[in-house]
């Protein structure tokens, strides 16, 4: 029996990329098993160049970190974007949102000595709309921003892929946005 090993990462929540993939490609492929990991980012990236891994997911945001002249990379599933933002923001009740209604909103972020792929991505994205995104506090992980004191006018944008789950613990009410277009 061959086996494939796959790395996924440990920061976003597998149910909604990876494994209606697995399972379709088991059903196509039985007689191939699948090994699969759950790790870090750098780990996973690693251990792929290490041959440890022969294929591993990763979220759009981290495409950056991939040497495109050692690895190609293509989309294994495409949503749109999330806000969080505290209860109290004009922005919290809405059912859907496009960029161009966020465009004049900080964004919190992570910072660019952790992870530089944030900003990028960002700008990325508001280029979209011939915009430039106004950056507010910056924080060294995810984890920092959830339990952040989250000002009542700026937004944090992240991907569908990582789960936010307002807990109760998180140091200021948040509520998870609607989504929203990359363009218009």
């Amino acid at each position: 029996m061959c086996k494939i090993n796959i790395g996924i990462t440990i920061t976003t929540d597998s149910s909604k990329y990876f494994w209606k993939i697995a399972n379709e490609f088991q059903m196509m492929h039985p007689e191939i098993s699948l090994s699969i990991e759950s790790e870090d980012m750098k780990v996973l990236y690693h251990n792929l160049m290490d041959g440890n891994y022969d294929i591993i997911f990763l979220p759009d945001f981290e495409q950056y970190d991939i040497d495109p002249a050692l690895f190609s990379w293509k989309y294994a599933a495409l949503d749109a974007m999330q806000i969080i933002v505290p209860i109290e923001h004009p922005l919290s009740t809405a059912s859907e949102l496009v960029l161009s209604e966020i465009k004049e909103y900080p964004i919190t972020g992570i910072h660019p000595d952790t992870n530089p792929n944030f900003l990028r991505a960002i700008r990325k994205l508001y280029h979209y709309i011939d915009a430039k995104p106004i950056i507010g506090n910056l924080y060294r992980s995810d984890f920092q921003i959830r339990f952040a004191q989250m000002k009542v006018d700026s937004i944090y944008i992240t991907d569908n892929f990582w789960n936010y789950q307002p807990d109760g613990y998180s140091n200021q009410n948040h509520r998870l946005s609607r989504w929203f277009a990359h363009a218009l």
